[in-house]
């Protein structure tokens, strides 16, 4: 939501060469050095834990909504910054460390947070694409979570005898609870 020199104005032509680099971390690391172009390039997203915005643009869209009780609330401003009129950009001039999950991964296996992203997804879908969307979501994590849970299960003795129990429990409790959500049997979630 910043220009290369650090401030959200509005949409400016020409910014240059858009080209940028996208990075999984994969889930057992929480710090990964990524070379970043050192020019702002507009982007979609910025994800809530480093974005800047300018006070009178924040207030103008109607700031951060109140939709969600965790998760996507930054998509939300993002999608409402650009619906706005204006762009969103990143910069790679700068770096932030960011110790994600604190409000979330107090251990291992975490129902809350898996069901939340995917609960606060469907909300946001819904908002801004309507309920045929949303449910073609919902519909698509109940195929995805199914076929999971399955080749765990499959997996599940296999595991036992290679000591890894914990990890392929929590791999099945997490898809489970994602099978449940997809069904509408998490009411908590809503």
């Amino acid at each position: 939501m910043l220009f290369a020199h650090g401030v959200a104005d509005r949409p400016m032509n020409g910014i240059g060469d858009h080209a940028g680099s996208a990075v999984t971390r994969p889930a057992n690391i929480d710090h990964v050095e990524v070379t970043c172009p050192d020019h702002a390039i507009e982007v979609e997203a910025i994800s809530g834990a480093c974005m800047m915005i300018k006070r009178e643009l924040f207030a103008e869209i109607g700031g951060f909504s109140t939709d969600y009780f965790m998760y996507t609330e930054d998509i939300d401003l993002c999608y409402k910054v650009k619906s706005a009129g204006y762009i969103n950009y990143y910069t790679g001039s700068c770096s932030v460390i960011h110790h994600g999950g604190g409000s979330s991964h107090k251990r291992k296996e975490n129902s809350f947070a898996n069901v939340q992203i995917r609960e606060s997804i469907f909300k946001f879908l819904k908002k801004t694409h309507g309920e045929i969307y949303a449910v073609l979501y919902k519909i698509s994590m109940f195929l995805a979570a199914l076929i999971r849970f399955c080749i765990i299960a499959l997996a599940f003795i296999p595991c036992m005898l290679m000591g890894r129990r914990s990890s392929c429990g929590a791999s099945l409790t997490k898809w489970m609870n994602i099978l449940r959500w997809s069904l509408g049997i998490t009411k908590w979630a809503r």
